[in-house]
């Protein structure tokens, strides 16, 4: 039934009638109207109406032959059968019916008897206006900077103080553009297979969302895509027009298996936050830890196997908390663990000796200390120095493990991933990769199937070891998912297609296998980290927090930021020269902004930040800063903070102890600000924190009625104040 204010708005739009009030699908809050076509036409949201909005579901070289649209009880049903230029046919089914909180539009896609792969393609228009802006969870908004006139937004989309950055700001939306963003990563190629590829561009979604907001009416519209579906490769298309399209690649078109996925439209207000709070109480497994003691390790990290010959307290002092040990402490990459007994040495990968037990006893001097040691992991990965043609077995039966040849080529040969005949290696980094051969990676070792058996029992072997002999270490943190962007072309999971045949996900792998590692290492109350290179919420179904690799480049900051809204995130600082670059104030701005830690100063630090005396200085100025982020999530409310005027930006972060609202990047002495998160009324007491300071500055408490949005005026230094603001 729909609500008065439904009906009025549309009968004021002309487009209720008669004949088409069964083409209307609403949930109290959001409608939908469709022409007789079965292409949506309108959506409606509390009053607002988006008018002359189109959406449906195309194949690429399809036209549509026959159509049909059906309505039953609250479901609209469009089914459409379609032939290509060969003769090709296929049928999509569309169906459209209320949830409590959307609209789902539902979709089929049926193939005919020979599969092969087409681009499936989900195309909504909402026509872009002058008040209608888009937003999503991109790496950098795809505006270029410097066709925005002065006087504009210009203040707002510009970060950094500091003239040759160019780091837009994630957080508030844009004009529609011409642009085109990948989920998690490009889609691999055999053209442009990008090997080894790194999230360090912009043109990168981490949530597939697509929002539209009016800010003129205060109301916006998202499109989400469903996060349990199985989405292979995706990609979003803007126009200046106001076009959205998703696209998926490499689904496999064929009638014995099709292929389905969904889509919510979501009404809410024109702050994107809240369309990310409709994600999050939607797919709350994929955004909250299954492990919540994760929440304390929030802090900078190091990646070092330096032993416990460290100033303990200046560590605490630059809030560190994490140490993913770069261990090497395995003979060769996915050897993590021998079969030894526990004081049986073997030979490190850097060249000298260590033992089950040295290995326990490091970890628990660290948590005596304070501190948490990750184990390294790797599940894409194996061996180094591998021969591309099995040599003679050199090991006697039961120690095939001591040479890592025996051991791929005698036990996990099933499970090497293969490079396809016609794809493109010109600028491979790893010279041994070779089509038809082997895909080889770090130190010559090769990339391996986690989803073939042999392989996914050998890894949860390993876990299991490390679970037994090092008890102290607090869990693990799982590198290189760049390899998830692969296929195997010597398995056939059914679903994907790739290189014109059928082929097994690397996606569909680590699903599947990480439902068994999660399993077991939660059981032991252990927490599980990753390196996630492929920036893609459906891969952190069972992940508890984020160390990534490539966080100094900013944009992987804020694609990790939007996974990592209740999880912590560590991201890397490769040298004391990040710092320098930005400047430190710029530095450690961004990160309070994004709620993220960078690395920290550690001795033995793996390609990453080391002790120095200039650089030490700056991560105990900010230490203290740090510190109030640990355990915070982000404010998924309209309007939680806001910046009265242009000079500065800030963020707001609830924590156990009560909200945290970095302001940074000021430009002035003092900055203006209203924290919408107090109109719930109350008195809070309010404490700034300053850069240099280890003692924070009381100030004035706030006292407020429910419904008023205080408004205070803080005094900035070095372009910075955190607050602390408790209920009082």
């Amino acid at each position: 039934m729909m609500k008065p204010w439904i009906n009025t708005i549309l009968l004021w739009a002309g487009v209720l009638s008669l004949s088409a009030c069964n083409a209307v699908i609403d949930n109290g809050d959001v409608a939908v109207v469709f022409a007789p076509s079965g292409e949506i036409t309108s959506i409606a949201y509390q009053g607002t109406l988006f008018q002359n909005v189109s959406g449906k579901i195309a194949l690429d070289g399809y036209e549509v032959s026959e159509i049909q649209v059906t309505k039953e009880k609250d479901t609209v049903c469009v089914s459409k059968q379609l032939t290509d230029s060969s003769g090709r046919t296929a049928k999509i089914v569309e169906r459209f019916f209320p949830t409590e909180t959307s609209v789902r539009w539902a979709c089929e896609v049926i193939g005919d008897k020979k599969p092969c792969s087409i681009p499936i393609r989900m195309e909504m228009t909402v026509p872009a206006a002058d008040s209608v802006w888009f937003w999503t969870t991109w790496g950098r908004p795809g505006i270029n900077l410097d066709e925005v006139p002065d006087g504009s937004f210009r203040n707002e989309l510009k970060l950094m103080n500091l003239t040759s950055n160019n780091w837009l700001n994630p957080l508030i939306p844009i004009p529609f553009t011409e642009a085109e963003y990948h989920y998690g990563a490009p889609a691999v190629t055999n053209e442009n297979p990008r090997i080894a590829y790194c999230p360090i561009y912009g043109d990168v979604i981490s949530v597939p969302v697509a929002v539209a907001v009016d800010r003129r009416k205060g109301n916006g519209i998202s499109f989400v895509l469903a996060l349990d579906d199985y989405i292979q490769d995706l990609s979003l298309k803007t126009s200046e027009e106001g076009r959205i399209v998703f696209s998926r690649f490499h689904h496999r078109l064929v009638d014995s298996n099709p292929i389905r996925f969904s889509c919510d439209i979501v009404g809410h207000s024109d702050d994107w936050r809240e369309s990310l709070s409709w994600i999050c109480n939607r797919y709350p497994e994929y955004f909250e830890p299954e492990n919540p003691s994760v929440m304390s390790m929030g802090g900078t990290g190091a990646y070092t196997n330096h032993d416990v010959d460290f100033d303990i307290e200046k560590m605490k002092r630059m809030a560190f908390r994490v140490n993913w040990r770069a261990s090497f402490d395995f003979p060769y990459m996915g050897m993590f663990l021998p079969p030894v007994g526990e004081r049986e040495e073997w030979t490190r990968f850097g060249g000298d000796k260590t033992s089950r037990n040295k290995m326990a006893e490091y970890a628990a001097k660290m948590k005596e200390m304070g501190f948490f040691v990750l184990n390294y992991f790797n599940v894409t990965e194996f061996g180094a120095y591998v021969n591309p043609q099995e040599p003679p077995r050199s090991t006697p039966p039961g120690e095939e493990w001591k040479n890592c040849n025996d051991y791929l080529y005698g036990v996990l040969k099933e499970a090497i991933l293969r490079v396809p005949d016609s794809m493109n290696l010109q600028g491979c980094i790893y010279p041994k990769t070779r089509n038809g051969g082997m895909f080889f990676t770090w130190e010559e070792g090769v990339v391996m199937d986690c989803g073939v058996p042999v392989y996914a029992d050998f890894l949860m072997e390993q876990m299991r070891r490390h679970i037994d002999a090092v008890p102290e270490a607090v869990g693990f943190c799982i590198d290189r998912m760049d390899w998830l962007r692969m296929f195997n072309l010597n398995r056939d999971d059914g679903r994907s297609w790739f290189n014109n045949q059928p082929v097994s996900s690397m996606i569909l792998s680590w699903n599947e296998f990480m439902e068994r590692f999660a399993e077991k290492a939660h059981q032991a109350k252990k927490v599980i980290f990753v390196n996630n290179h492929t920036k893609r919420v459906d891969l952190l179904r069972h992940a508890d927090g984020i160390f990534d690799e490539f966080t100094n480049y900013e944009s992987p900051l804020n694609t990790t930021s939007f996974l990592t809204l209740k999880k912590p995130f560590l991201g890397w600082t490769p040298s004391v020269g990040d710092l320098r670059s930005d400047g430190p104030d710029n530095f450690f701005q961004k990160y309070l902004y994004m709620g993220a830690f960078p690395m920290c100063p550690f001795p033995g630090n793996d390609h990453s930040i080391r002790p120095d005396e200039w650089g030490d200085q700056q991560y105990l100025d900010y230490g203290p800063l740090m510190r109030l982020l640990q355990g915070r999530q982000w404010i998924l409310e309209k309007n939680p903070v806001r910046v009265t005027s242009a000079d500065a930006k800030a963020n707001v972060f609830q924590t156990p102890e009560g909200y945290v609202v970095p302001i940074v990047f000021a430009q002035n002495s003092t900055a203006h600000i209203a924290l919408g998160i107090l109109k719930q009324g109350g008195t809070w007491s309010v404490e700034a924190w300053y850069p240099g300071n280890e003692i924070p500055e009381k100030l004035s408490d706030i006292q407020n009625r429910t419904g008023e949005v205080p408004e205070i005026e803080i005094p900035m230094s070095r372009g910075c104040a955190m607050l602390h603001i408790r209920k009082k």
